[in-house]
Parts: C-alpha cells; sequence; structure tokens
C-alpha cells in the first residue's frame, strides 16, 4: 500500500526520474522491514497474550478453590491472606499452563473451568 501510494504521488508530482523512484521505494522498504523486526521482537507476543488476557500474567486464587486441583508448592508463587499467586502462561477454554517459581515456560497444567479470580493485593 506505502509503494502504491508512492508510485501515485510521483505521478502527482511528475517525477519521471527512475532513480528517485527507487531511491524513493528502497527508503520506505527499508522503513518497513524495520518496523518488522521490532514487531516479532522477543516479548511483543507475550505482551499481547497479557493485553487480550489470554495468559502471562500473575493470577491470584483462594486457596480452598485451588486444593482440589493438586498444584505442586513449586508452581505457587506465593500465598498470602488464603489466596494462591500463580503465574498463568496461557488459560485457553479453562485449560491453564502454569510456570514454576522465577521461570516463564509452561511445564503443569490443569483444567479449570470455574475458577474465581481475585485481587492480588497483599
Amino acid at each position: 500500500i506505502i509503494l502504491a501510494g508512492t508510485g501515485f504521488a510521483d505521478r502527482h508530482q511528475r517525477i519521471r526520474d527512475t532513480k528517485n523512484r527507487i531511491q524513493y521505494y528502497l527508503i520506505f522498504s527499508v522503513a518497513i522491514c524495520l518496523y518488522m523486526f521490532t514487531a516479532f521482537s522477543a516479548g511483543i507476543s507475550e505482551k499481547i497474550v497479557d493485553l487480550i488476557g489470554l495468559g502471562y500474567q500473575y493470577r491470584c486464587y483462594y486457596d480452598t478453590d485451588l486444593n482440589q486441583y493438586l498444584i505442586p508448592d513449586e508452581f505457587i508463587q506465593d500465598k498470602f491472606n488464603n489466596k494462591t499467586k500463580l503465574f498463568v502462561v496461557a488459560d485457553i477454554d479453562g485449560k491453564m499452563y502454569i510456570a514454576p517459581k522465577n521461570k516463564r515456560t509452561t511445564s503443569f497444567y490443569f483444567t479449570a473451568k470455574e475458577l474465581a479470580q481475585v485481587s492480588c493485593n497483599k
């Protein structure tokens, strides 16, 4: 679209020189490539998953609700005021993938359709 717009601008300004047109195309091509490199760099996908609420975030639940899932202690980030803090990598259709302490990769999942999330404030 940008390249087509550049071509239209060339016609509009009556720039007939091929050298100038190639320079415009190269400049816009480099700008597009630089944008693509930053759009797919590390950390962007995690931020998108966090923003849309699918996971990659800390979540807290009541201890009484989580006891039935027998979650190992290595996956519990913190416990306070009858709440358990977990790092949820992904929560898709009730399947929660959680990560152990100080890691961001999942190695445990459980199915929880009716699990009420609470605030993580202490």
